[in-house]
């Protein structure tokens, strides 16, 4: 099996390099190579980072002004056309445990689409999600959240064509995981749970998703995520048009101050973007009722 870790570097999680380069060669496993597709970093950069791994390294520049999702698209096409079956990702910012690839190389199915393991904050040993479905085979499951980032998720390349990775590129959005993840359940691809192994993840500013909470300003951004992520999804799947207007009219009655969003926010959510689910609501809840009606 031909094994690839993928990541996309760039200028602004630079200061991490150290800690993933002793993460990248403290795997368990040498049998992998490392896809690094360089963002921004300058040629001095780039020559100082290929120096920390032990490991081959496979570096390329991306096209200049690309999108933080044209740059995944390219990783994970670069990595099927150099013949890999197996695309571990993980963030620059981040650290894995030790015998990640191992473990996940040692659940290869051919008829499994993607793979994802438990993400623990990098500070303190605690869970970031309180727990995970072993399997994922529907869309259902992150239909309205989402568990499976772009450091705690590797794709079977072989499962995937370059038609459905082309679809990738309808997002131009920040939240691209939880596209990309959509789009494959939507194309009938399965994913499991790999056990014992771990993502390290690093809580900081630059963070799309970054910790889970259930504030006002968290619910308002969850909104605006999610009425990007629906308008792609939408324009390769119709059927996601209703989850689209149904967040459309809840963003419309948020400048309603008799309004109170807090009713409808879950009291346990364990997941990026879980704070609210409209799917089985009806379609007229968020109507102003007017007198007379």
């Amino acid at each position: 099996m031909k094994i690839a870790f993928g990541t996309v570097i760039y200028k602004e999680s630079f200061l991490y390099l150290t800690d993933y380069a002793k993460s990248i060669n403290s795997q368990d496993t040498t049998e992998f190579d490392l896809l690094l597709l360089n963002d921004n970093l300058d040629n001095g950069e780039v020559q100082h980072l290929i120096s920390y791994f032990d490991t081959h390294v496979h570096l390329w520049n991306g096209k200049a002004g690309s999108l933080p999702s044209e740059l995944r698209v390219e990783l994970i096409k670069r990595a099927k056309k150099l013949g890999y079956d197996l695309l571990v990702l993980g963030d620059f910012d981040d650290t894995f445990s030790e015998n990640r690839i191992s473990k996940i190389q040692s659940r290869y199915e051919k008829n499994v689409a993607f793979y994802y393991n438990e993400l623990y904050y990098s500070d303190r040993l605690k869970s970031f999600f309180e727990t995970l479905p072993a399997q994922t085979h529907e869309i259902d499951s992150i239909l309205e959240c989402n568990y499976l980032g772009l450091s705690n998720t590797a794709i079977n390349l072989n499962a995937i064509s370059y038609e459905l990775i082309e679809k990738l590129n309808v997002s131009n959005g920040p939240i691209f995981d939880w596209f990309m993840y959509s789009v494959l359940l939507m194309e009938g691809c399965k994913g499991i749970k790999v056990d014992r192994c771990k993502t390290y993840y690093r809580i900081h500013e630059n963070n799309v998703a970054g910790e889970i909470s259930n504030t006002l300003d968290a619910v308002h951004k969850e909104i605006e995520v999610k009425l990007m992520h629906y308008e792609h999804l939408k324009t390769l799947y119709p059927e996601f048009a209703r989850l689209l207007r149904l967040y459309e009219k809840l963003r419309d009655r948020l400048d309603d101050s008799k309004f109170d969003i807090f009713p409808l926010v879950k009291e346990t959510n364990d997941f990026w973007w879980g704070n609210l689910k409209l799917g089985q609501i009806g379609d007229g809840t968020f109507e102003i009722q007017r007198q007379g009606n």
